[in-house]
């Protein structure tokens, strides 16, 4: 795909009335001898009638690599296409339109037979298009030159010999486009129909072109209204349809005019007719000329020539590059083979001698370099032996170091045992002794245990009561008050017959 112009001219051209334009950015003016030049950039545009378009959803299930087979596809279907025909398809996403689901895209459709013929008698002059567009789609550039405001919905109506159409551009961005019958040529058989005579094309373009609704003749000017009334019927209807298909409330502008120049009165008539702010389709586009006026659609081609990639549509239906480079072709690389065996053929005798001082003189410096070499691996194998030797010393008085800090964290945890769990141990017996008391209940025996391999301290406290709900109400209220202290539990409150009293083994083990 071509990219920004980095070339130091363009050429447009169209082969529908055989016109062409060459300019730079800044100037632009008839080419009336078109020619092949590697340092132009050429561009072109395909009429409304050699192109179809539509709107293509798919899924975003599908594989990326998989949509042109997808939408090629939707478009014979949508489009009704002959499947015996191998079309031509570009398109590109609608990034804004998409929803959760699908993606949307614009497509266009080219017959690759016809667009062939059309552009052979460019093709015979120039060799080679680099960017052929459809030509609503260079509308773009207004909006990205900002000639234009990208906002709201602009209608463009555009009448040429060959072409006539109607595009609508939404926020800057291509939204439709539709062919109109009312080519200049239909025109004028319109107006002789109208007039009920024949009149020379050459008195109808003074008439229409130049005069326009400001006409001084007043029978003529009456003959413009109804053929204006003809033109915009076919306009209304088409907008009309568009607003309904596209849900559009408001078109805020029309740009309306011809190749012929800017048509007198056929702004208004429009504003009148269709009740939208119109305006005439004739722009500053920047370009100095000579010509009294250059058709909009070749303005419109070079400035599209000036855009990055990144503000072009990505759809290009050209089917003629470039020649490629002397070296790519075949008959190229035949003549560069056969001067490549000659020449090696005859500097082989010079080659091998040059050769041979190159390899002694390298075999000179080798032995210089690997006795260098060879004498910083010895430096560098002494100073690592070092750095071996003194790791070795390091890692056995670390190894003595972490024994001898075991050995003391031993002491220490020792110590610490009895520092911490002999008085601990003593206040709890204390305050079991004033609890036994409290609630009259007797020690029998008492031990104590210590499990140093899951650490745990426990008591066994061998109970005696006259009544059973003094042991109960006892062990109630410790296992209440004390459970961050230590954890309580017995087996079983026994009845000893004989001695007419209550035992009981409670277990106290400290936390």
């Amino acid at each position: 795909m071509a990219k920004a112009q980095p070339l130091s001219t363009v050429i447009s051209s169209n082969p529908y009335n055989n016109s062409y334009y060459e300019g730079t950015t800044t100037q632009i003016s008839p080419a009336s001898k078109p020619k092949f030049l590697k340092t132009q950039y050429s561009i072109a545009s395909l009429k409304t009638s050699s192109f179809l378009t539509t709107q293509i959803s798919v899924s975003k299930n599908i594989e990326e690599e998989d949509h042109y087979d997808v939408i090629e596809n939707k478009t014979y279907e949508e489009l009704g296409l002959d499947l015996a025909t191998e079309y031509t398809i570009g398109f590109y996403e609608l990034v804004e339109a998409q929803d959760e689901a699908n993606r949307l895209f614009n497509v266009f459709v080219v017959d690759p037979v016809e667009v062939r013929d059309e552009f052979a008698p460019v093709v015979e002059q120039i060799k080679y298009i680099d960017h052929l567009y459809p030509a609503p789609l260079l509308l773009r550039s207004l909006y990205k030159k900002e000639i234009i405001v990208d906002s709201g919905i602009d209608c463009f109506i555009y009448f040429s010999d060959f072409d006539a159409f109607l595009t609508l551009y939404q926020d800057g961005e291509f939204l439709y486009t539709k062919e109109l019958k009312f080519t200049l040529e239909n025109i004028h058989e319109l107006f002789c129909e109208v007039y009920g005579e024949r009149v020379s094309l050459e008195n109808f373009m003074t008439l229409f072109a130049e005069e326009g609704l400001r006409t001084t003749n007043e029978e003529n000017r009456e003959y413009l209204i109804k053929l204006f009334n003809e033109i915009f019927a076919q306009i209304n209807e088409v907008i009309n349809f568009t607003k309904r298909a596209y849900e559009i409330e408001e078109i805020k502008r029309v740009y309306i005019g011809t190749s012929a120049g800017v048509i007198h009165g056929m702004d208004e008539f429009s504003q009148v007719t269709l009740g939208i702010e119109s305006h005439n389709f004739d722009f500053e586009y920047g370009f100095v000329t000579s010509e009294f006026y250059v058709d909009q659609m070749h303005q419109l081609m070079h400035l599209t020539a000036q855009l990055g990639t990144e503000d072009r549509y990505d759809v290009n239906f050209t089917f003629f590059d470039r020649p490629p480079p002397f070296v790519q072709r075949e008959s190229g690389r035949l003549i560069l083979l056969a001067a490549a065996a000659l020449l090696t053929t005859s500097i082989y005798p010079l080659w091998n001698l040059g050769y041979t001082l190159f390899a002694n003189l390298e075999n000179e410096s080798l032995k210089k370099e690997q006795r260098r070499v060879h004498d910083e691996r010895v430096i560098i194998e002494g100073q690592v032996n070092a750095q071996v030797k003194l790791r070795e010393e390091l890692n056995k008085k670390i190894s003595e170091a972490l024994k001898t800090q075991q050995l003391q964290k031993s002491v220490l945890t020792q110590i610490h045992r009895q520092k911490v769990m002999y008085p601990m141990k003593a206040k709890i017996i204390a305050d079991l002794t004033k609890d036994l008391n409290r609630y009259q209940v007797q020690l029998s025996a008492i031990s104590y245990s210590d499990d140093t391999k899951v650490n745990t301290h426990t008591f066994i406290l061998e109970l005696v009561s006259v009544q059973e709900r003094q042991i109960t109400d006892m062990i109630e209220k410790l296992t209440k008050e004390n459970l961050t202290s230590y954890k309580i539990s017995i087996e079983e409150i026994a009845y000893n017959e004989e001695m007419d009293n209550y035992t009981s083994r409670m277990k106290v083990e400290l936390r």
